[in-house]
């Protein structure tokens, strides 16, 4: 199974949905989204396209606005970090490098964050640890990321 990995919106909804168009046509249905979505109106986005899972960012301030247009298909931790089961692997998604940089990846199948804006991959004891980079286009050139969770494989999608 594929999944995508997004980060970092801040509010960009014509590179949220070159993002989404891309993920569709890849067969993608299931999103880990890592903060900074900002307004409700881009959760609504995912929320309509796709299942899965986000975190909360430290610039997304409506937090209830958020977690209502994500819907109930994406699960919404609004703590600073959060451990997920699927498919039968663990991951540990934040927002912040700061504290992936902390965990130990012998606990965990994947480690997924953002804040930074900088696209990051590295596997270290089978453990895929990786930074999506922005959608938001804020630092760095927009991109995202489509992890292949059996084999680990992943690929940056630049918009």
């Amino acid at each position: 199974m594929k999944i995508g990995v997004l980060s970092d919106i801040h509010d960009n909804i014509n590179n949220l949905n070159v993002a989404v168009e891309i993920l569709k046509k890849r067969g993608i249905e299931v999103v880990f989204v890592l903060g900074d979505l900002i307004c409700p109106n881009v959760a609504k986005i995912l929320g309509d396209n796709f299942s899965g899972y986000c975190i909360r960012g430290n610039n997304d301030g409506d937090i209830v606005g958020i977690q209502t247009k994500l819907g109930k298909n994406i699960k919404f931790f609004p703590n600073t970090y959060a451990i997920v089961e699927f498919e039968n692997k663990s991951f540990f998604m934040t927002h912040y490098d700061d504290l992936a940089s902390t965990v130990n990846p012998s606990h965990f199948d994947f480690v997924f964050y953002g804040h930074n804006h900088t696209k990051f991959s590295k596997n270290i004891n089978d453990c895929l640890i990786l930074n999506p980079g922005e959608i938001g286009h804020m630092r760095n050139k927009p991109s995202f990321a489509i992890v292949d969770l059996d084999t680990k494989e992943y690929e940056f999608i630049d918009l």
